[in-house]
């Protein structure tokens, strides 16, 4: 997925293939490229991401006797499996990561994803063996056909925005999970997948002073961390509260980045102002670019030929346009993504809590007579059940509103199913509150829907864009503070924004919650949306079988964001289905 290198090695007896594109940022010379071997050829890497600590991880190899050849992360990836093993170097290593590592003596491959899902890994496996790669698309050039359309997951990628891991949307390709290591055996016999990391939240932090101090600490030396480059690395400024710290932090540094702000071409929306602000506090170079309907309608009709499968987030036009910008003078990119799931900063939060209780079990009964009178009135209500209400709150849509747009045959699972196992631990966990809530976040939205949408569009354009606010040794720090602590009185962010009152203009600090994302309505409203799935639905026959017989019917009843997520299904199935002829199962 970069435009700098490409290479490719085959083993000897030809059952192992590796190859890579090349985004040059560590060791920019040619000591850097992949595959790469150790010099004795028994192991062989291609990996997509970043290793931050990799400098202090190669010092530890050397003093063990390990001779280097570069000065790439990559290297000390190689050289960290063949000292410490798999288990050893996953527990060691800092960053954004999914690799592929071969180890012919023992005839295994090694897959790892990072603990956020920051990077991502499909695995295709049918008769004639393992494909994996980046991006489904990749696999689909690899094997030279298109992959057969799972009907049950288009439902689950509307319920969620983005099919959820371990599934996609094709039914013969798989994800591995953030956290998760596979090991293959190539004479068949192992196949191994577990969970090297999940999130642990405890209480051991309860005084607001001590935590404030932890987290700036560790957000500080987060940054120091991802900062490190051999090429110039910039600031994505959103003026929003995450960002701004992620800028804070590198003044703290001594670091002065240039801050690109993409600047929504609607007052209500226009953040440069603040932004700018910001900028002239620390003496930062500011970036600042406009961005209209135009730009939204260019970037609406390709969404679904970047992300591969349907993808539900406006966010996304945005990111595709600023990152393209950013590309323009950059390599590299820090995004304060990451930090309404580390901090509980999402108004679906204060919604479950006010209307379910702290424990997920308080609804009172004035509250359920509420929202039954508002389903038999035909207006949107809340399940009874607290993870259908939070499945609901996430998605925007109802079970009812899902089952009106597609065809009987392919519904079938519920919004809640891919929770099931996340809220089975949860419960085991006795996680309340906050805790359960980004509980959930963090083993879904955040890999499948957020990490997705940056990562995406980034490598789109030969960006390579990380997360500060996704640091291991930050987000343990949060989790080890009391959720009472982190959010007191429920307030969402309420522990970053002490910190960003000590560190931010006030502007930032009292700025209401926006988002990186648009109001998709007022530049693609429901109306235009209605006529163009009625002419798709006069025109051809594609789409029986998988919409529901009167779906412009229905698409006509959605609210908001809600017609245009469905219409990102709707064009995503027209083309695979309608143009390229795959089927649906």
């Amino acid at each position: 997925r970069g435009p700098d290198s490409s290479g490719h090695w085959r083993s000897v007896d030809g059952q192992v293939h590796l190859g890579h594109r090349r985004l040059a940022i560590m060791d920019l010379s040619a000591a850097g490229h992949q595959p790469m071997l150790t010099a004795d050829g028994r192991y062989a890497l291609t990996y997509n991401g970043e290793v931050y600590n990799y400098a202090a991880l190669r010092g530890e190899l050397v003093a063990a006797g390990h001779i280097f050849a570069s000065h790439t992360d990559t290297e000390v990836l190689v050289h960290g499996y063949e000292e410490w093993g798999l288990a050893g170097l996953l527990e060691r290593v800092r960053g954004m990561f999914a690799f592929a590592i071969y180890d012919q003596a023992k005839g295994t491959v090694h897959f790892a994803r990072d603990p956020f899902g920051i990077k991502p890994l499909f695995i295709h496996e049918d008769e004639q063996g393992l494909t994996f790669a980046s991006e489904p698309k990749a696999v689909e050039a690899f094997l030279g056909r298109s992959l057969a359309i799972n009907g049950h997951m288009l439902v689950e990628g509307l319920h969620h925005m983005l099919v959820p891991s371990p599934h996609t949307v094709f039914s013969e390709m798989a994800q591995l999970e953030a956290g998760r290591s596979r090991t293959v055996a190539l004479d068949g016999s192992a196949d191994t997948t577990g969970r090297y990391w999940h999130w642990s939240p405890s209480a051991d932090v309860t005084d607001a002073d001590a935590a404030r101090e932890l987290v700036w600490a560790k957000l500080v030396e987060s940054v120091e961390r991802h900062l490190v480059s051999d090429v110039p690395v910039g600031v994505f400024l959103s003026a929003g509260l995450d960002s701004s710290l992620v800028a804070a932090a590198c003044a703290e540094l001594g670091v002065k980045p240039t801050c690109l702000t993409l600047a929504i071409d609607d007052p209500q929306y226009d953040e440069s102002p603040i932004a700018a602000e910001l900028c002239a506090l620390y003496g930062f170079e500011h970036w600042v670019k406009r961005m209209g309907p135009d730009e939204c309608r260019r970037w609406n009709d390709q969404i679904g030929g970047v992300y591969d499968e349907p993808y539900g987030v406006s966010g996304a036009l945005n990111a595709l346009e600023v990152c393209g910008v950013a590309a323009e003078r950059f390599r590299v990119m820090l995004s304060g993504d990451g930090g309404d799931e580390v901090f509980g900063g999402y108004g679906w939060y204060a919604d479950w809590l006010k209307e379910y209780g702290v424990d997920g079990r308080g609804r009172s009964p004035w509250s359920k007579v509420r929202s039954a009178v508002r389903g038999w009135a035909g207006r949107r209500a809340l399940p009874n059940d607290a993870l259908a209400g939070y499945a609901q709150l996430v998605s925007a849509f109802t079970e009812r509103e899902v089952a009106a747009l597609f065809s009987p045959g392919v519904l079938g699972r519920s919004s809640t199913d891919s929770y099931q196992s996340l809220h089975t631990e949860a419960r085991a966990r006795g996680l309340t509150g906050f805790d359960y809530l980004q509980w959930l976040d963090m083993g879904q939205f955040l890999p499948d829907v957020c990490m997705s949408k940056m990562d995406r569009a980034s490598m789109h354009h030969g960006l390579e864009v990380r997360v500060p606010m996704l640091d291991l040794g930050l987000v343990e720090a949060a989790g080890s503070i009391a959720w009472a602590t982190r959010n007191p009185g429920l307030e969402l962010k309420g522990l970053l924004k002490q910190v960003a009152r000590e560190k931010l203009p006030a502007s930032v600090v009292g700025k209401r919650k926006q988002g990186f994302a648009i109001k998709t309505s007022h530049w693609l409203p429901t109306e235009t949306i209605v006529a163009e799935v009625l002419r798709d639905m006069q025109a051809g026959d594609w789409w029986r079988g998988v919409f529901h017989p009167q779906v412009d019917r229905a698409v006509a009843k959605l609210r908001g964001r809600q017609a245009w997520r469905f219409r990102q299904t709707w064009c995503w199935v027209k083309q695979h289905v309608g143009e390229d002829g795959a089927r649906v199962v």
